[in-house]
């Protein structure tokens, strides 16, 4: 089932660049919003309508989003200062799905961290899980996608999904875009957590095998 059009949160970051660039390619109607972070002109090229706000300016998000035609579907790779006000946002112009790109390390999977990165991060471990748990106490269709530590190497094409909150492991941008993308139309990751990881460096903090999630 399609979702109609889709706003990007976050669109000049490498990962939500090759989102715009994917659903561009598959004919969706994107609107990609650049929170200042990365280069714009990569998105030049792409069908889109493109906008910029800083998301730590509640009254500038809101505004952008009035603006907008009702979005179905709304990404957000925003989960520092600014990640509430644009979920808020996304809900008041009638948002009917929201997916929150994240980091391993919020909610339960901080179990997947070592202690001295539970201790010398807790306060942005804090605020990715106060951001989670504002998204899973409102009424939409939400999925939350805890992404692993950033790899430099090649995109592999291995990228998955694991519901344990003991993940953990690495993941490229471009592999992390394509698992987005492949969220969108699945309805059986609506209202789930996922940690994505790259498949070949994936591992469990408590050591037992790495399922992945069949979705």
């Amino acid at each position: 089932m399609a979702l109609g059009n889709v706003v990007v949160f976050g669109a000049t970051t490498v990962p939500g660049a090759e989102l715009c660039r994917l659903l561009s390619v598959g004919g969706r109607t994107v609107v990609a919003i650049s929170t200042g972070e990365g280069d714009i002109s990569s998105l030049a090229p792409l069908d889109l309508e493109i906008r910029t706000v800083d998301p730590r300016k509640k009254a500038a998000v809101n505004a952008v989003m009035k603006n907008l035609s009702m979005p179905e579907t709304v990404v957000s790779f925003v989960n520092q200062g600014g990640a509430l006000s644009v979920i808020d946002a996304a809900l008041a112009a009638g948002a009917r799905r929201f997916i929150l790109v994240t980091s391993i390390g919020g909610g339960e999977s901080r179990k997947a961290l070592s202690f001295l990165k539970r201790v010398f991060e807790r306060k942005r471990l804090k605020h990715l899980t106060h951001v989670e748990d504002h998204l899973r106490a409102l009424k939409v269709s939400w999925t939350i996608l805890r992404a692993g530590r950033y790899a430099g190497r090649k995109p592999s094409g291995n990228g998955v999904l694991v519901e344990s909150p003991l993940a953990y492991g690495t993941i490229n941008n471009i592999d992390l875009a394509r698992i987005v993308f492949d969220a969108l139309d699945n309805v059986n990751m609506e209202c789930k957590v996922f940690c994505a990881i790259d498949a070949k460096h994936a591992k469990m903090k408590d050591g037992t095998s790495v399922v992945v999630a069949e979705v």
